[in-house]
Formats: structure tokens, sequence, C-alpha cells
């Protein structure tokens, strides 16, 4: 099976995979960093406005084939209370890499 390695991106900070992870193909690959930003969102965006995380998924040769990114933004509007289920979005985004 391929090795396919996940860079985290949170803002500035880069977190690159030195290890990789074995998977049956891309398709296998794009599931799992899907699954870990979401994850990595439960944990992060509470409390946050607008952030995002991405991850960079690389062959065992260093060549970036993919980038899934995971967008939170709030929009308030007027003078509207923070409720914990307010007016927040989500979106997963899957772009290939040239």
């Amino acid at each position: 099976m391929p090795r396919y390695y996940f860079d985290i991106q949170d803002g500035a900070d880069l977190m690159r995979d030195s290890e990789g992870s074995e998977h049956r193909d891309l398709g296998a690959a794009q599931n799992e960093a899907t699954d870990t930003l979401t994850q990595m969102g439960k944990e992060i965006f509470p409390g946050h406005d607008d952030r995002a995380l991405s991850i960079d998924i690389r062959d065992d040769g260093g060549k970036a084939l993919m980038r899934v990114t995971l967008t939170h933004a709030t929009e308030r509007f007027g003078h509207a209370a923070i409720k914990p289920d307010g007016h927040d979005t989500v979106r997963i985004h899957t772009n290939g890499v040239k």
C-alpha cells in the first residue's frame, strides 16, 4: 500500500508529518485528512470567529498531491448574542495541488 504524509497547517503553524501512514489510495488518504480536520475543528473552533485548518497530502517522494481545508466562519447580525447554536458555518474544501 502507498504511504501518504499529512502536513497540518494551522494559521502560521506548520506541523510536518515525518512518519506518514499507509492507505489503499489517494481517496482513502483524503478521507483520513477530512476525518482528522473534523476532529481538530471540534477542539479548536469553539471560541474562534474565523479560522482555517489545512492538511497537505504528500506521497512517499514528497510530491504534494492534495490540500484539504476546513474553514470555520461566524457571521453575526446586528447585536445578536452568541448562542451555542449560533450562525456558524463549517466548510470542507478539497483542492488538487499541481
